[in-house]
């Protein structure tokens, strides 16, 4: 059965282009695998990977221990008040492959859906999505340092800070197989893996939410100014960046 090729002019995963050869003989184009036309990617994506495997080899078991902080409160708690040199390193790390990742996620999701900031494309759509999850990271960070600053609490909120940005590190790492899978395969399949992805990112940020409030329990924080927290710098910065995306979008 021969692939409508259509469907890459659209909205297949690589800018609407892929080399159509494994899917032609497959017998199933629903479910294969192909090369990507655009080879930065492939290698970009593999030096990723390796880079982590590096990392590994070097700082120990990044996934099995970042994925144990975000289910056991005692041993992000702990892994807080370790505060060695080995741990700031594993946490530098993991932040740059959160970065990476999920800005690659990020583009591919933008040429899927076709919301593509500004028009741009490649290195600079990169840029700009890696650049924008930096500048978000940073800057909530230096809200909630300044908040602790005012309630003279900036104990409590560094160590908030350090257990919900675990889940952004767990992101990081279990985004880069999955951003493989994307660019990688076509029809059924590569939907099956962009719709995954999206229900395990919905997944991590519930889990981070919870994490917060388990936190803030644990802390002694009442429920109202709990509820402000959480509509005030984790539910409406994330309206705010749909309307302002959206707004692009439309104006373009």
């Amino acid at each position: 059965m021969p692939v409508d090729s259509s469907y890459y002019s659209a909205g297949g995963p690589i800018n609407g282009e892929t080399i159509h050869g494994f899917a032609e003989t497959a017998g199933n184009p629903g479910f294969v695998l192909e090369m990507p036309e655009n080879e930065l990617y492939f290698f970009f994506l593999l030096l990723l990977i390796a880079g982590y495997a590096v990392a590994r080899l070097s700082l120990g078991q990044l996934l099995r221990t970042t994925y144990s902080a975000t289910i056991r409160y005692n041993v992000a708690s702990k892994l807080f008040d370790d505060n060695s040199l080995l741990q700031r390193q594993i946490d530098q790390v993991l932040y740059v492959f959160y970065f990476l990742s999920a800005g690659f996620f990020l583009m591919q999701v933008e040429i899927r859906t076709g919301w593509i900031p500004y028009q741009l494309e490649g290195i600079k759509l990169y840029a700009l999505n890696v650049g924008f999850l930096t500048i978000s990271f940073l800057l909530r960070i230096a809200i909630l340092s300044i908040i602790g600053h005012i309630f003279e609490k900036s104990d409590i909120f560094h160590a908030y800070i350090y257990h919900t940005y675990f889940y952004n590190k767990l992101a990081g790492i279990l985004l880069l197989p999955l951003n493989f899978l994307l660019i990688f395969t076509v029809e059924i399949l590569n939907d099956i893996v962009l719709y995954t992805s999206l229900a395990l990112l919905v997944t991590i940020f519930i889990m981070k939410i919870l994490r917060g409030i388990v936190f803030s329990f644990k802390h002694g924080i009442l429920n109202f100014y709990l509820f402000l927290y959480l509509c005030a710098l984790e539910l409406v910065p994330i309206l705010l960046v749909l309307k302002w995306f959206s707004g692009i979008v439309c104006t373009l």
